[in-house]
């Protein structure tokens, strides 16, 4: 817990790591290939699991490696899989995401389904129901509140199991945490 107290301050050692370099790295390759397994329904909206790598990244390492990598996988990402034109603010969501996750989980040594459900809430609907259907309306013209209602019916009905996945994989990462020692 005294880990979060500090988050918010510039640790900029932590960037001069090689472990932590080579595990944001790893998570990052994880994420360009979770985002290239996701399941467009429409040109505008998808499913991507890529949350739940961001997440495990945000729980080992912290804000600011992740925050930085955040930015980098949404670009590595396009240029592995595009898919429609290239908007620089998509990062942002990225950005935020690493932000929600990192407070919420790094540094824990325990963690309640309630404290996932309020960081995938917070995710869902600051990014995918409010920031990234403000910033497609910007690149197609299609009305925000068009694309808003059709992330908030996918969110509702993805929220409870992507809530269950991602306990588990935060769950199995403490557990990871205690066995792997370069990781403390």
């Amino acid at each position: 817990m005294q880990k979060n107290t500090n988050l918010l301050i510039w640790k900029s050692e932590s960037l001069q790591h090689t472990r932590v370099l080579v595990g944001v790295a790893l998570f990052m390759a994880l994420d360009v290939l979770l985002g290239s397994l996701s399941i467009n329904l429409t040109e505008t909206l998808r499913i991507s699991f890529t949350f739940l790598g961001v997440a495990a990244s945000c729980y080992f390492f912290g804000l600011w490696p992740n925050v930085l990598a955040a930015f980098l996988v949404d670009l590595l990402g396009y240029l592995a899989h595009p898919v429609g034109p290239y908007m620089p603010l998509f990062a942002l969501t990225a950005i935020l995401n690493a932000v929600i996750y990192s407070v919420c989980f790094y540094g824990m040594q325990k963690i309640s389904l309630k404290r996932v459900a309020l960081a995938k809430g917070m995710s869902t609907i600051l990014c995918n129901i409010v920031i990234n259907p403000i910033l497609l309306s910007m690149l197609y013209g299609t009305p925000f509140w068009v694309l808003m209602s059709e992330r908030l019916v996918k969110n509702l009905i993805l929220f409870p199991i992507e809530t269950a996945m991602l306990y588990f994989v935060i769950r199995e990462c403490i557990r990871l945490k205690k066995r792997i020692r370069w990781l403390n």
